[in-house]
C-alpha cells in the first residue's frame, strides 16, 4: 500500500492518469463503493481503469492510499461495497 500528499503521484503502482489525478478523487468523479465510518475512509474506484483507492481523513489529514482489490475487500470487508 502506497499513499501520498501531492496532486499527483509519480510513482503510483497502478491506475490511470484520470483516476491519479487528485480533483477527480476529491469531486466525486471516480466511484465510491464502500465507506469505512469508523477510520473515517472511502473506497473509490476508477470508472476508467477499475483501480481501487482509499481516500482517508481520520484525525483531520487527507491521505489517500492505492489499494489493489485483495486489500480493498480485506480492508473494507465488513462494510458496505
Amino acid at each position: 500500500m502506497r499513499w501520498w500528499r501531492s496532486r499527483k503521484p509519480p510513482d503510483a503502482l497502478h491506475g490511470c492518469d484520470y483516476c491519479r489525478e487528485y480533483d477527480n478523487q476529491a469531486y466525486g468523479h471516480v466511484t465510491q463503493i464502500a465507506t469505512h465510518s469508523t477510520e473515517s475512509a472511502l473506497l473509490l474506484r476508477c470508472p476508467m481503469c477499475a483501480a481501487y483507492w482509499e481516500w482517508s481523513t481520520e484525525w483531520g489529514r487527507e491521505e489517500v492510499f492505492e489499494l489493489s482489490e485483495e486489500e480493498a475487500r480485506t480492508r473494507f470487508s465488513e462494510h458496505t461495497w
